[in-house]
This record gives C-alpha cells, sequence and structure tokens, in this order.
C-alpha cells in the first residue's frame, strides 16, 4: 500500500470514527471546549492564531498553513475527567424542602485531525476534523439536582476544508468552513405525587448540523516573531429528535417531533510568538468570546401526558475573555518541552444559571513534550488541570416552579497524547 492510500484510507477512517462513535465529551468553561490538540494542552493554548507550527493551524488559524513545508497529517485524542459536587436545597410547589448533596463524574475523550498539503510556494489547503463544543452531567437518579437533570450530554464533530495563501514573505491569509454537528441528550425526573408513587422522568433526544466559517491573518516581522489574528463565526444549530415522558406506574407517552435551536457563539483570538533563543520560544494569546448570542434555550414538542408543550429556558450569558501565556524549552534534537497557564471567564450570570450547565471562571495549568521519533514523526503529551472557582446556584424553574440553591465545585483533568506525521 503505497503512503498516498494509506493516508487516504486514514483520513476517512478516522473521520468517520470522530463523527459516529467517539466516546462522551466531558465539559470545560459552558459548553465550550477548547482541547483541540496535546501540543496546545502542555501550554494552555497559549499559542493559538500565532503558534503555526503543525496542521492544527488549520482550525485555529488557517492562514498559519503557508508555513508549513511538508504534507502532515495530526491526530490528536485529550482524555478529560470533569468532577462537579453540588450542595444545597431543593424546593418544590406543595412538597417539603429538600437538602442534599449531588456529585456527577463524567469522563471522556476528545478527538481531533488535522490535514496540511502544500501545493505551491504560495497555496496550502487544509482540512481539520475538532470536537468544540461539549459536556457532560452524571448525577444520581435520587440527587437533589434530579428536578433539573440527571444526565445532560452535548457532542459535536466540527468538519472543515481550509485554504492559506501566503501573499508575501511577511502576511498570509486563510480562510476555512465549518460544517458541525451537535447531538444533545438531557434527562430529568418530575414530581408527579400524588398522582404516583414516585418521580416520573422525562428523555430527550435530539441532533442536527450547523454551517459557519473561520478565517484569519498571520504577519511574521522576523523569521523569529509572528502575530496571529483569527475569527471564529458564530453557528446556529437547528436540532431535530424524539423526547419521552415515563410516567411512573404508567404509560409512556412520546413525542417523535422534538425542536430545537442553539446558538454557538463567534470569537476572536489574538496572539504572539516570539522565539527568545535557539532554544526558549514564549508565546500568548487574547480571546474574545461573544456569549451574549446565547440568549435562550427553545424546546419545542417536549412530551408531557397533557400532549407536546414548547418551553424557553433563559441563558443570558454575556461576553469573556480567556489569556493564555506559555513557553517552550528545546531541550535537545529529539526533546521540547512545554508549559503555560490560562485563564478564562465564566459566561453565565446569577440570575439565570442552573445546575445543568457546568460553568465558572476558571484557571488552567499544562505541561507538555514533544518528542521527534524520526525526521517524519513526531509524539506529543500533555497534561492540564483546571481550577474553578467555587459558584453559587439560585435558580427556579419557570415551567415547574422548581426552586434550587445552593453551591457548586467543580475541577477538570486532562491528558493528551498526539501523532505528527510528515509526509514525504
Amino acid at each position: 500500500m503505497t503512503k498516498r492510500h494509506l493516508l487516504s484510507k486514514t483520513l476517512c477512517l478516522v473521520s468517520f470514527g470522530m463523527i459516529t462513535c467517539y466516546p462522551a465529551i466531558s465539559s470545560a468553561n459552558a459548553f465550550y471546549l477548547p482541547f483541540y490538540s496535546t501540543a496546545e494542552l502542555g501550554q494552555a493554548f497559549s499559542g493559538g492564531a500565532a503558534l503555526a507550527q503543525d496542521a492544527t493551524t488549520a482550525y485555529t488559524n488557517p492562514a498559519g498553513l503557508t508555513r508549513l513545508e511538508h504534507q502532515q497529517l495530526v491526530i490528536s485524542a485529550i482524555g478529560a475527567d470533569n468532577r462537579i459536587q453540588f450542595d444545597g436545597v431543593e424546593t418544590t410547589p406543595g412538597a417539603p424542602a429538600e437538602s442534599g448533596q449531588a456529585s456527577s463524574n463524567f469522563p471522556g475523550v476528545i478527538p481531533a485531525l488535522f490535514y496540511a498539503l502544500p501545493v505551491s510556494n504560495k497555496w496550502t489547503l487544509g482540512f481539520s476534523v475538532t470536537s468544540p463544543y461539549g459536556l457532560g452531567d452524571d448525577y444520581d437518579s435520587d440527587a437533589v439536582t434530579r428536578y433539573y437533570v440527571t444526565y445532560a450530554q452535548a457532542i459535536s464533530a466540527d468538519i472543515g476544508p481550509e485554504v492559506a495563501y501566503k501573499v508575501n514573505n511577511h502576511l498570509s491569509a486563510g480562510l476555512g468552513l465549518d460544517a458541525l454537528y451537535m447531538q444533545l441528550k438531557l434527562g430529568q425526573k418530575y414530581r408527579t405525587q400524588p398522582l404516583t408513587m414516585f418521580d416520573s422522568s422525562v428523555a430527550n433526544e435530539s441532533s442536527g448540523w450547523g454551517y459557519g466559517w473561520h478565517a484569519g491573518l498571520l504577519y511574521e516581522f522576523t523569521p523569529k516573531t509572528r502575530v496571529g489574528l483569527s475569527y471564529h463565526s458564530s453557528i446556529v444549530e437547528n436540532l431535530d429528535g424524539t423526547s419521552r415522558f415515563y410516567l411512573n406506574g404508567g404509560p409512556t407517552f412520546t413525542s417523535n417531533n422534538l425542536q430545537s435551536s442553539m446558538h454557538l457563539p463567534p470569537y476572536t483570538t489574538l496572539s504572539v510568538y516570539h522565539d527568545i533563543t535557539k532554544q526558549w520560544a514564549v508565546m500568548a494569546t487574547a480571546e474574545y468570546m461573544q456569549w451574549n448570542y446565547v440568549k435562550n434555550d427553545h424546546e419545542f414538542n417536549i412530551a408531557t401526558p397533557s400532549g407536546p408543550a414548547n418551553i424557553n429556558i433563559p441563558r443570558n450569558f454575556h461576553n469573556t475573555w480567556r489569556f493564555a501565556v506559555g513557553t517552550n524549552y528545546q531541550l535537545n534534537e529529539k526533546w521540547l518541552l512545554r508549559t503555560g497557564a490560562e485563564y478564562d471567564q465564566d459566561p453565565t450570570n446569577d440570575r439565570d444559571r442552573d445546575p445543568v450547565i457546568p460553568s465558572s471562571d476558571r484557571y488552567l495549568v499544562g505541561i507538555g513534550a514533544h518528542y521527534q521519533v524520526s525526521k517524519d514523526v513526531g509524539l506529543d503529551a500533555g497534561y492540564a488541570h483546571a481550577f474553578f472557582y467555587n459558584q453559587t446556584i439560585h435558580n427556579t424553574n419557570a415551567a415547574t416552579g422548581n426552586t434550587i440553591s445552593g453551591r457548586r465545585q467543580m475541577a477538570t483533568d486532562a491528558l493528551g497524547l498526539q501523532l505528527d506525521w510528515n509526509i514525504a
């Protein structure tokens, strides 16, 4: 089998597998997952739009593709474990208040694939498959959070072709398209006593596609210093699926016309990279996410015993900043060491925040390393830990009248591996 046939088969198999059967994803901040690259994980995603050292730049800033001299394939997989603990009180109309502790532990794998193909000294093509959005909750069915969520899962796959053009020796520009698949699952309990002996439950599942674009500029002041600017557009996901209401001790009510819409925010990234010496390099990123696009969660035709119902859950997210700094050290011809730190703001507000979306201001610290196995093959490993601020929740569900109040604690650990293959 030739290298070209092997590459083609690898791209097809890995891309199809990521779309159809990759495991559940753990959450990061709100439902945005910046874990697109193991190499970047080790430096806390500080390279952003200016790093442009491998094919992952196809997604972060497609203009950076012009810096790659050879055809390249990058495959990354990051395992993330998100842990949540909630302590608080839940109140249901007509029932005594219930206090308790609820815990969620939701491990998952975040895959990514990138490909770059220089076609001339001016033009480079790219292809990427990433998982930029997701969340995961997994609480006990009798937890104090059960009338809001027992389980929640969001998985995504963003497929994008990219193209980059080298305007001159200093400036490059790039453009990419995004076809983003999203799948949502949500389960929760409903208090139906005294009609039933125990709680009833509802399970909603929907999926669909949304479309957008991303673009960027890369300016190299010198071979040692460059700055990158990239933009990812908003994407509207229109989802269809099924809703089931399981009446305790009674029948199941089904709606096969569940519909929902989801706005994914646009964001702008500005990054700078500088080689201090032949061994030391530093980088920094500032990213602005326009979360104010996320106003409400609209759900239509949810199954209930009295027929399909529509609900509107206010979110009213606000815009946020993410800042990251990092450094690399070239130990020798084989080894490169990385570290970095990141601060990411929480887009939720005190009034509308609920237990479903795990989010809080956070600090992330990462370490990593690259090992050059041969001229054409390199391996990356990275680890990061996210420290979240403890957060207060006080929310009333307008549809059911349930109120929940308490404090939430979270922590995330992420460990990744990455293969870099330069294809001669």
